[in-house]
């Protein structure tokens, strides 16, 4: 049995709801409506929304994001709208959760009973959403992030059990889902997840290939690297960067089967922009620089140095900190810093790959931060 991916899979599920909280999420909600369309949203549906949340381009209007989650999502909302005609699709998906409890309870007799009652409460408590086809398109997104996650933590259980034994490895999977911010960006309608899914798999093959030195696993670590684009552009760039570099230290013979990959995994994004809005690159950078119209803007040198501290401990009500979001990894910290003082800090290859990563993610994505999230001003949590 796939012991993370059912523990997350079923956990999150059973925290599953209709709720919408930020604005963008509205806005990712019309673009799986909007694949029948060819991908041209309707605006005017929006409930309510600070600024221009979209791009106008040979006369439709466009989402400024990924429409890879969209896509995925959209034959999950086109099945759940089917079963609507014939019953309660929120009700089955509600079961799921407590239903996989029951099953698992069978092999451990003393909670049969309370995952019965569990499963017949929920049942018995059960009320249908009203006017569901306005909320199948959320459900479809958060359950395609719920897999996506789910997958995420069985790709890191994996990774430990090997490293260290099965009990840490479960119990670190699960801490990853859920004492960091990923459950909750999982339990959104955003595409986090599955660039997170993405990134993490494109890692397991690299680690694979530093095992065994099969080219195979190079080129599917990097394909996947290059596909991650079409999830998050900045994700992709993130990704693709960390290998690169670490074959140009570590591995230059084998860099060019890397660029390889990186290109063949681009081409999914490159062909659906280019069909879209013949340019092939992706939908984020189209949106912000050849629309007439600027979402994000990288700040200065010196503004960046500026809020570096704020990434560590929020600033005010604008943005949360590494020690208010994700306690479990900043406690670690110290423990890093003093195991490179003392010289007691042996990394293999893989973890020199994380650390290049982690330097990229920080170096990257800290520009963005002071106008991307301290100055952007949503409203206050509203359900949609």
């Amino acid at each position: 049995m796939r012991k993370a991916f059912t523990l997350a899979f079923l956990t999150l599920m059973l925290l599953m709801s209709n709720h919408v909280y930020l604005n963008d999420e509205m806005l990712v909600v019309l673009q799986v409506e909007s694949v029948e369309r060819g991908f041209s949203v309707e605006v005017e549906k929006l409930k309510s929304y600070i600024g221009t949340p979209w791009f106008e381009l040979n006369g439709n209007k466009y989402a400024p994001f990924s429409y890879l989650l969209p896509i995925l999502a959209y034959p999950i909302y086109k099945l759940l709208l089917f079963f609507s005609n014939f019953g309660y699709p929120d009700l089955l998906l509600a079961l799921i959760a407590p239903a996989g409890f029951l099953i698992l309870s069978l092999e451990y007799k003393k909670y049969r009973i309370f995952s019965l009652a569990f499963f017949l409460a929920c049942i018995l408590l059960f009320k249908p959403i009203y006017l569901f086809e306005d909320w199948a398109a959320v459900y479809a997104l958060k359950l395609v992030n719920v897999l996506a996650t789910s997958m995420t933590a069985e790709i890191l259980f994996r990774i430990l059990r090997e490293e260290v034994d099965e009990k840490v490895a479960l119990s670190a999977s699960f801490l990853f889902v859920f004492a960091t911010p990923v459950a909750y960006w999982t339990l959104s309608a955003k595409i986090h997840a599955i660039s997170l899914l993405i990134i993490a798999s494109s890692f397991y093959f690299f680690r694979r290939y530093l095992k065994s030195d099969r080219t195979r696993d190079l080129l599917l670590s990097s394909l996947l690297a290059g596909f991650c684009f079409f999830a998050r552009a900045l994700d992709g760039l993130i990704v693709c960067i960390s290998i690169l570099l670490f074959l140009l230290m570590l591995k230059r013979d084998r860099i060019l089967y890397a660029f390889l990959g990186i290109f063949a995994g681009y081409i999914p994004c490159a062909l659906f922009s280019y069909a879209l809005f013949s340019l092939p690159l992706p939908v984020e950078i189209i949106g912000n620089r050849f629309s007439n119209v600027s979402y994000i803007e990288a700040s200065s040198l010196t503004e960046t140095l500026s809020i570096l501290p704020f990434v560590f401990f929020g600033m005010e009500k604008s943005t949360l900190g590494m020690l208010s979001y994700s306690p479990v990894l900043a406690s670690l910290i110290p423990l890093v810093i003093k195991a490179i003082r003392e010289r007691k800090l042996l990394m293999s290859d893989f973890e020199k790959l994380l650390i290049i990563f982690a330097a990229a993610c920080l170096l990257i994505y800290l520009p963005y931060l002071k106008h991307g999230i301290i100055e952007t001003n949503n409203l206050p949590d509203e359900e949609f």
